[in-house]
């Protein structure tokens, strides 16, 4: 008797091909290429950025960061790889990963694969852009992603532990995402990691510090985590 083949069946395949991939991938220390990946999880960007025109992102949402500027998958590796470093160590518990400025959600696509015990959440301005990534995480079913459609700075955040800012705002902007930040640091507490311009901007205020990780070299333009203080 021939074995029916489902949709679900399909899904469920190639989810777990996707997620054998990231775990060989997050393991390995090859220099990785966006392209190639993107092409494996099914994130059409380049097709989607070719139907945009940034004069009419402008128009629509105003002076933000508009430009894609998703990171690259080397740094997203090195990311989680940070992060899994605390988790293991059990100083600090993450349950649910908050992406301010989301773009593609390669952050999240990637995170969800390789930590399925986790929560994801994206919240992303250009529609177009968080409509590709849902595709594709309908596609895997990765139902612990939740990919928001929206302007960060002006709509509510989902409770989170860990926030991610990753250069996604325009520095006239950041400061109003700061004291948003500020504000939830009075009743708990979580980390943000960053990077490059960020960095400074978060090094500058005095209810964070800076995890130093022995481990890893704390470049100034590169991934750092902070986590509040009391």
């Amino acid at each position: 008797m021939s074995k029916q083949v489902t949709g679900h069946n399909i899904f469920s395949s190639k989810a777990d091909e996707i997620r054998q991939l990231i775990t060989q991938v997050h393991a390995g220390n090859d220099v990785l290429d966006d392209q190639e990946i993107d092409a494996a999880l099914g994130l059409e960007r380049a097709t989607v950025e070719k139907k945009l025109d940034f004069i009419d992102l402008v128009l629509l949402y105003g002076q933000h960061r508009l430009y894609q500027g998703d990171i690259s998958y080397n740094f997203i590796r090195e990311l989680y790889r940070k992060l899994g470093v605390l988790k293991e160590l059990g100083n600090f518990r993450i349950s649910k990963i908050l992406d301010l400025g989301s773009g593609y959600g390669r952050v999240l696509l990637y995170g969800s694969l390789l930590w399925p015990e986790i929560s994801f959440c994206g919240i992303e301005m250009v529609l177009e852009r968080v409509l590709e990534a849902q595709k594709v995480s309908k596609m895997l079913g990765l139902n612990s992603i939740d990919l928001i459609s929206g302007d960060a700075t002006q709509i509510s955040w989902p409770w989170a532990d860990c926030f991610l800012i990753m250069n996604s705002f325009a520095l006239s902007v950041l400061p109003k995402v700061l004291s948003q930040l500020k504000e939830l640091s009075k009743c708990r507490n979580f980390l943000i990691v960053s990077v490059w311009s960020t960095n400074a901007y978060l090094a500058e205020q005095q209810w964070l510090k800076e995890v130093i990780m022995k481990d890893f070299y704390n470049e100034k333009m590169g991934i750092k985590i902070f986590q509040t203080v009391k």
